[in-house]
């Protein structure tokens, strides 16, 4: 068993991450741990496609993971509309200058290893109101 098969959030493919980094290599390695650890995953290069993605009803998504530094809309607006919007989305930023990030998100500092960035989720997923989780129960997490 690998270390971050072992370190892997209590989820399954029904539990949908939302990755929005402009940097498709970011995007792809983060991508690859949360499939790896049995998440579902959306990912978008911008805040405005995140925000559509978002803002689609017919989507589920569980968690936010935003990185801050990005062309036209930052993490911090997307984090401020989808605290708007989706106000029971748990939110996690990435970033390497947390200075911008709203009050009250919890930050993984960039760089980081996939171990930290499973626990990160992991931790989001239990700040997940207790409807969501109930949610997340009846499907087995």
């Amino acid at each position: 068993m690998s270390e971050l098969s072992r370190r892997a959030p209590a989820a399954s493919p029904s539990t949908t991450v939302l990755v929005v980094d402009d940097e498709a290599l970011i995007r792809t390695l983060i991508a690859r741990w949360l499939k790896g650890a049995g998440l579902g995953v959306v990912e978008a290069a911008s805040g405005g496609a995140a925000m559509e993605l978002l803002a689609d009803a017919t989507r589920t998504i569980d968690v936010l993971v935003t990185d801050l530094a990005m062309p036209g809309m930052n993490g911090a607006e997307l984090i401020a509309w989808a605290a708007r919007h989706r106000p029971e989305l748990p939110i996690l930023c990435m970033t390497g200058h947390a200075e911008g990030v709203p009050p009250g998100i919890p930050v993984l500092d960039k760089p980081f290893r996939g171990p930290a960035f499973l626990d990160a989720v992991r931790d989001a997923l239990a700040r997940r109101p207790s409807t969501t989780r109930a949610r997340a129960a009846s499907a087995g997490l």
